[in-house]
């Protein structure tokens, strides 16, 4: 297995045995916390013994991600498998005020709602337990992570309100009028409440429709009516 970047951490014990790692954080002045990191891991079956954590996750023989719904595991299968050697973006959300938390994959939400395994106050620490595996790019933060989609389109959740301040538009919709869907805008890197976004007089959906950059200021004379 190929690590996803140059400080990964790899967890590796003898066979019957358990690696595990463990860091502790001072717990955070907030009732939300987002986890997100990057896993590569053998498949493998639910944990046992007593359940001391908040929330637990595995990758089953499937490759399905598997989670702690309070005390009972939950198989989703709202996902394409994971193979066992692919890197995969894992990130979840806790409320501390609600005793709730969400878990995405690859930045889509795959459930929502959970109840915590067991009621915690607030987050003290982060624990990543196996007998074989990479993780990386681990972020523990207060702040929603980039390229998560809650709502279930293909709009970033941080560029949605960034623009609109709410949730609410769709992929397919085009809130500036200017013939370009909002996906689009998101991918050409365009203003989506602005049918001009570079102010040069010409509507973005014009300069796309002729090949011309609509971040990039043009004039009449050079796009190729």
């Amino acid at each position: 297995t190929a690590y996803e970047g140059h400080q990964a951490l790899e967890l590796g014990a003898p066979e019957g045995e358990t690696a595990l790692a463990t860091h502790f954080f001072a717990p955070p002045d907030t009732s939300v916390v987002w986890i997100d990191m990057y896993v590569s891991s053998v498949r493998g079956t639910a944990p046992t013994g007593a359940v001391d954590s908040t929330f637990d996750i595995y990758i089953d023989e499937q490759g399905r991600i598997n989670v702690r719904d309070g005390g009972n595991w939950l198989a989703l299968t709202n996902h394409p498998p994971v193979n066992a050697d692919d890197w995969v973006r894992l990130t979840v959300r806790l409320n501390y005020a609600s005793q709730k938390w969400l878990v995405c994959l690859n930045g889509t939400v795959l459930a929502e709602g959970l109840d915590f395994a067991n009621p915690m106050a607030a987050f003290r620490a982060l624990a990543v337990e196996g007998v074989q595996g990479f993780v990386d790019n681990v972020h523990v933060t207060t702040t929603e992570p980039e390229g998560i989609n809650l709502d279930g389109d293909r709009l970033p959740d941080t560029w949605e309100l960034f623009y609109f301040g709410h949730l609410d538009q769709t992929e397919d919709g085009d809130f500036d009028h200017d013939g370009l869907s909002n996906y689009r805008e998101y991918l050409l890197g365009t203003d989506p409440t602005l049918a001009d976004s570079d102010h040069d007089g010409i509507p973005d959906g014009m300069e796309v429709l002729f090949g011309s950059d609509p971040t990039v200021a043009n004039n009449f004379a050079e796009l190729p009516f």
